[in-house]
């Protein structure tokens, strides 16, 4: 699938935060810190990750996995959806290709959020 590279590229309410390697048992990954704010009013921040492989700087065709943030299954272990393996699975996948990025976005349940995800259970 094609994802025309303004949709991917930080957009003017997007900083970037921090940024270190982060060594994982699929291997080191630059960890990348961005903030977005909401388009709406600008009064609510998110952070999100860009967790790159390898080199990627000026590539094509890179591997990405999007990643939406899932506290109960990455975090407490439900059996109800297998999103930490998801994740695994890709970090697993972008080490054995020697580059790609992982982007993990900071919208539990796919923005629905917790408290409506824990009532869905």
């Amino acid at each position: 699938m094609h994802v025309p590279a303004r949709v991917i590229r930080p957009q003017p309410k997007t900083k970037w935060a921090a940024a270190a390697e982060i060594p994982t048992r699929f291997g080191t990954f630059s960890t990348n810190v961005f903030r977005s704010e909401d388009p709406g009013d600008g009064a609510c921040s998110q952070e999100h990750v860009a967790l790159v492989y390898g080199d990627i700087r000026g590539r094509e065709a890179v591997p990405v996995r999007i990643h939406s943030e899932c506290m109960t299954s990455e975090v407490f272990g439900s059996l109800k959806c297998d999103c930490k393996e998801q994740l695994e699975a890709a970090q697993a996948e972008i080490a054995r290709a020697d580059e790609g990025v992982v982007l993990y976005l900071r919208q539990e349940g796919r923005g629905i959020g917790l408290a409506n995800k824990i009532r869905a259970y």
